[in-house]
């Protein structure tokens, strides 16, 4: 019986795996906050792998180490937090950041979570222009974020189950979707 996986990948599962474009969009998000200025880039992920399941704070850290060793930036593990998806930890990891010293502040800090996202947004400090690009799967009133369009993932794995219900094909595919990133600022307006 045919199924489809999605959000995670399975190491030694023969399925049909779609996931979102991680890679790209972390890539895309440091590359944009390199040129606004930002760098020094901090990142809040969520599991990384959990028995054999590659997890999407995987793929975000895996881009992020990618994209530093790019830019020739050394890997700093007080910029790096992995954390469950609940909003006390968003703001609890702002917190640990704020409390860092001067120049080891992060200037800006994606944090891949929804909850964490929420909680991380609640800790902003006058005395801190941190500048915080959140994951969700709904539109908020935030100047930069990225969307996860979970109807269009769906999308794709219904596609995907309906052929191979109807050919009866074997053959196994891996899919992404790409990531929505909102940016209400525009290139040349300043974060």
């Amino acid at each position: 019986m045919p199924f489809v996986v999605i959000g995670n990948i399975y190491s030694n599962t023969k399925a049909i795996t779609i996931t979102f474009d991680y890679e790209k969009a972390i890539k895309d998000i440091c590359g944009a906050l390199w040129e606004y200025g930002y760098k020094k880039i901090a990142i809040v992920t969520g599991q990384k792998e959990e028995r054999g399941i590659k997890r999407a704070g995987y793929f975000c850290l895996l881009s992020y180490k990618k994209f530093l060793k790019e830019k020739g930036i050394f890997y700093n593990d007080k910029l790096v937090k992995e954390i469950e998806d609940k909003k006390e930890d968003g703001y609890r990891i702002m917190e640990e950041f704020y409390l860092l010293n001067k120049g080891e502040m992060p200037e800006a800090i994606i944090i891949t979570n929804f909850k964490a996202s929420e909680g991380a947004l609640r800790f902003i400090k006058d005395d801190w222009k941190v500048f915080i690009v959140p994951f969700t799967d709904e539109d908020i009133e935030y100047p930069f974020y990225v969307k996860c369009p979970y109807r269009e993932i769906g999308k794709v794995a219904f596609d995907i189950l309906e052929k191979q219900i109807e050919k009866r094909n074997e053959t196994l595919e891996e899919k992404s979707v790409t990531l929505e990133i909102i940016n209400k600022i525009g290139k040349g307006g300043a974060i």
